[in-house]
């Protein structure tokens, strides 16, 4: 009898260990798939909407004029934009330029498009500050953003907002001729 019970005994162990490892199995690669620190990109938002919008080859500019716009026509612009963290967490964040497709005939090209960012105090902010602005073709692409580029990286309080203030021009070197030529853009940033 005693014989009997001890196998069910082994029975049962075995049975409790297997359903141990095959929860252990679904709990690691639940974690490995969804982590549990993940960021919600959501979780910092642009507050005043920069999409769509584009500056027409009619007018080129050197650096200093372009650092120092204070309004918008249609060959530069001045974007005053906020962002703001929604959510309980402080955060990473990144502001991109995603450019919009266009007829590669009819676009500026990227060698000749600057851009350059500073706070509302107009202090130039992370690779803007220097003497030298960069062209788009110049800024670093999003690794899981292909078709963004980044233009600043900075970190966030929990319920902060942030004032930024965005200028974008054809630079001097261009070369304006009868074909009009566009180059549009659309102003995201997202927690990373």
């Amino acid at each position: 009898m005693f014989k009997k019970i001890d196998k069910y005994i082994i029975y049962i162990i075995a049975i409790i260990c297997i359903l141990f490892c095959i929860s252990l199995s679904i709990v690691l690669l639940y974690k490995k798939i969804v982590p549990l620190d993940r960021v919600n990109e959501s979780d910092v938002i642009l507050k005043d909407g920069a999409k769509n919008k584009k500056i027409i080859s009619k007018l080129s500019i050197n650096d200093k004029f372009g650092k120092n716009i204070k309004e918008s026509t249609s060959s530069y612009s001045y974007y005053e934009f906020e962002i703001e963290n929604i959510s309980d967490l402080d955060h990473d964040y990144q502001i991109y330029i995603t450019k919009d497709s266009k007829d590669k005939g009819k676009e500026i090209n990227n060698d000749y498009v600057k851009f350059y960012l500073t706070d509302d105090n107009n202090a130039p902010l992370g690779i803007f500050d220097s003497n030298i602005v960069p062209t788009y073709r110049s800024l670093n692409y999003i690794e899981d953003k292909p078709s963004s580029k980044i233009i600043y990286n900075g970190k966030i309080n929990s319920k902060e907002h942030k004032k930024f203030i965005l200028r974008v021009w054809i630079a001097g070197n261009y070369v304006i001729s009868d074909d009009v030529k566009e180059f549009s853009f659309s102003l995201g940033v997202r927690a990373i």
